[in-house]
């Protein structure tokens, strides 16, 4: 299956899961990466920091025109910018 790329509001960031709200859906049980930008006051540096994120759908529901899914985070990278 090929690969896309979708852009998504993040709604909730746990130590073990995400929260995405989407314009389309995803399949429970697909395999996702993503990335996330955090703000530096998190991690106590002066600048934000992207992580790269490796995980799976464990949810996805639609509410108010909107795909609501949810997604572990199984695995994860700080990139340097």
């Amino acid at each position: 299956m090929g690969e896309r790329q979708l852009n998504a509001q993040t709604r909730n960031v746990s130590s073990n899961g995400v929260l995405f709200e989407l314009e389309k859906s995803l399949k429970v049980g697909q395999n996702i990466d993503f990335s996330l930008q955090m703000p530096g006051g998190v991690f106590g540096t002066p600048r934000d920091v992207m992580v790269r994120c490796h995980g799976r759908v464990v949810r996805c529901s639609l509410s108010q025109g909107q795909y609501q899914a949810a997604a572990t985070i199984d695995g994860y990278q700080f990139v340097q910018q």
